[in-house]
């Protein structure tokens, strides 16, 4: 049996905000504020917490907006330097079949264009995951050379955290291991609770360096650094991408599945679309 039916139009756009429907998830996108990300996830119209609102059709409140809660979910969002200390905004965004386009161009202060695009992956029975949501991301600049370090980063309510790791002893899955310290592939685990896990991997094309870390609200704070270190560089007439899977799975054999997920994930080619 192949994947199941899409709907057409998975991203719903009004105003700056842009609604996930892909039969079982769903959540919302703020696009004045793309560093919260994916907001108010929900399975089966099911939300992970109590503590999410949706906006209403009609009134669509930003994350930041006095009076609401903050949601205890949130993940890939894309984190840009900042311009005059504001949050910078993209100059265009629009919707098309699965994926969710945001453009940025280039600013004084920051010499590079950004394309980011978070697009849906529905599950079948051949996939270990419900759903997933896939952000592609692309950079270049029109200077000779710019630095084009961004993040991704997501918040996540995990009871345990673990990353992917080289196998080391008993616990070796295939040629993937998990574990709770040590040096990872960029792959990361979270229990959720409620019978769901989330996991979120960079595919290894890109240079990064990937953190988490316990928040003082009894979240877990997840921060990929893409695109290399102080001392490299993004040359004119060079598009650098990055591409990140999170995918919702069962919390039954998620290791099992999560290292098949990241299998696939590993076979898979890059998207040309940023």
């Amino acid at each position: 049996m192949g994947s199941p039916a899409v709907p057409d139009a998975v991203w719903q756009i009004r105003g700056k905000i842009a609604r996930l429907g892909l039969p079982p998830l769903g959540g919302w996108i703020d696009v004045g504020h793309l560093a919260a990300g994916i907001i108010g996830l929900s399975m089966a119209d099911q939300p992970f917490t109590l503590s999410e609102p949706l906006p209403s059709p009609e009134v669509a409140p930003g994350p930041a907006e006095a009076g609401l809660p903050a949601p205890a979910i949130r993940v890939l969002g894309l984190e840009l330097p900042s311009a005059a200390g504001s949050p910078p905004e993209p100059v265009e965004w629009y919707a098309r079949q699965c994926e969710l386009v945001a453009w940025f161009s280039a600013r004084e202060d920051w010499p590079v264009e950004v394309q980011a695009i978070w697009r849906a992956v529905p599950g079948s029975q051949q996939d270990a995951f419900a759903a997933a949501v896939e952000l592609v991301i692309g950079v270049r600049t029109q200077h000779l050379e710019a630095d084009p370090r961004l993040s991704v980063v997501g918040t996540l309510p995990a009871r345990q955290v673990l990353g992917m790791e080289p196998p080391s002893g008993p616990k070796a899955l295939g040629p993937w291991g998990w574990g709770h310290a040590g040096p990872t592939t960029g792959a990361y685990l979270f229990r959720l609770g409620n019978g769901w896990s989330y996991v979120e991997m960079v595919h290894p094309t890109t240079r990064l360096a990937s953190q988490w870390w316990p928040a003082e609200d009894g979240s877990t704070r997840l921060r990929h650094r893409l695109f290399g270190g102080p001392a490299e560089k993004l040359e004119k007439g060079v598009m650098l991408r990055a591409w990140i899977r999170g995918a919702l799975l069962p919390e039954e054999d998620d290791a099992d599945r999560a290292a098949c997920i990241y299998e696939a994930f590993l076979s898979s080619e890059p998207p040309l679309g940023a």
